[in-house]
């Protein structure tokens, strides 16, 4: 048996997600999902493993506290309409030849209505049960659908369509969602038209004109392929090299600041950090990407790190890993107030025991009395 690529996704089976279709053992691990929903073991789809079957758990389960049966009681009704939904896993709608020929296709998402961090894309069958048979939890789930473009400019148009599904409601980790703009995007496209702004030379230099999506190296200078030599064409201006989509860490995307520092960045799909030169020019970058002008949904990362010898004398260090520099603290005060700046709270927590002296800087430094010491082995 074998799969087209274009017609699979490899994705990842968690605990309870599947079964082995002949054996009914569990199966955790990597798995092919086909357009017309069926599951195999394995990565390759050229050798397909085994067919997997999805679990549909029976109920939610529930405490068995003295409180919670008490409750239960009370609340008969809702015990009982909670007891039969069922748990959601995160899957993946992929598109289908008729899709290609439309040039889009409908992709499904989930998100807790009390933590939008907590989000994550569905299929259609998983849609379905949730809005029409209503199978989940539909106070703690809210359901949203996006039109997913597969032709033209791509890049653009899901950049669009996913600002306006976040302003509109306010769920914006959407845009963080699908750091994969381009995800699905139809190949052998001719004829395609840049004025600017989307495509780049591996040098950086900005690409206008027209170009075409080669079924293997994408974006390519040339409204149509040729035997003649032309440069291939690429996304970003500081990272030409085509980014696997197993290899972003989503998490990291969005807008940061360092923890001593006031400044925001924002890091792409591609892991390239922008900075802004003005207020304005930071809210104007939000508003594009479909975030609220203000300074919300900022992470917040600590430059660096507190630690100890564990044969030392009990002395504080810091080491700054933007730099590589390492100070001690000559003094309580010093040293907690190097915390608050931090964003930490004044105490010893978070502090790392190391192994080796080797290294150590000059002076003495300051020893917390009473806590390192009872901790050194």
């Amino acid at each position: 048996m074998y799969f087209p690529k274009q017609s699979i996704q490899v994705l990842t089976a968690q605990k309870g997600q599947f079964k082995v279709a002949s054996t009914d053992q569990p199966y955790i691990g990597e798995y092919l999902a086909t357009n017309d929903r069926r599951y195999f073991a394995g990565n390759n789809p050229a050798v397909p493993g085994p067919e997997l079957r999805k679990i549909i758990p029976d109920s939610v389960p529930f405490g068995k506290t003295k409180n919670v049966k008490k409750y239960n009681l009370l609340k008969e009704e809702i015990f009982n309409r909670l007891r039969k939904t069922q748990t959601i896993f995160p899957s993946k709608e992929s598109p289908t030849d008729n899709d290609y020929i439309k040039g889009y296709f409908i992709r499904y998402i989930c998100v807790r209505t009390n933590d939008f961090d907590q989000i994550f894309e569905i299929d259609k069958e998983t849609f379905d049960n949730a809005t029409s048979k209503r199978k989940f939890d539909n106070n703690l789930y809210q359901f949203l659908e996006i039109s997913w473009a597969l032709k033209g400019n791509v890049r653009n148009a899901n950049s669009s369509t996913l600002q306006q599904l976040a302003r509109s409601t306010k769920v914006y980790q959407l845009i963080n969602l699908f750091p994969i703009l381009n995800e699905y995007e139809m190949p052998n496209q001719t004829d395609l038209y840049t004025d600017g702004g989307d495509l780049y030379y591996a040098d950086g230099r900005e690409y206008t004109g027209f170009y075409h999506i080669h079924p293997e190296k994408g974006p390519m200078e040339g409204a149509v392929h040729t035997e003649n030599p032309h440069e291939r064409l690429y996304y970003s201006p500081t990272s030409p090299e085509l980014i696997d989509p197993g290899d972003i860490d989503i998490s990291q995307m969005g807008y940061w600041k360092w923890a001593d520092s006031a400044t925001v960045y924002y890091r792409d799909a591609y892991g390239q950090d922008t900075t802004f030169s003005s207020p304005q020019i930071y809210f104007l970058h939000r508003k594009e990407k479909g975030f609220p002008e203000d300074f919300t949904l900022v992470k917040t990362k600590q430059p660096g790190t507190y630690y100890k010898y564990r044969d030392g004398d009990g002395t504080v260090y810091y080491e700054d890993s933007r730099t590589g520099q390492v100070i001690s603290f000559s003094s309580p005060l010093e040293y907690n107030t190097h915390r608050e700046t931090m964003g930490l709270p004044q105490n010893f927590s978070s502090i790392e025991d190391r192994i080796s002296v080797e290294n150590l800087p000059g002076d003495n430094g300051f020893v917390p009395l009473g806590h390192i010491e009872d901790e050194i082995l």
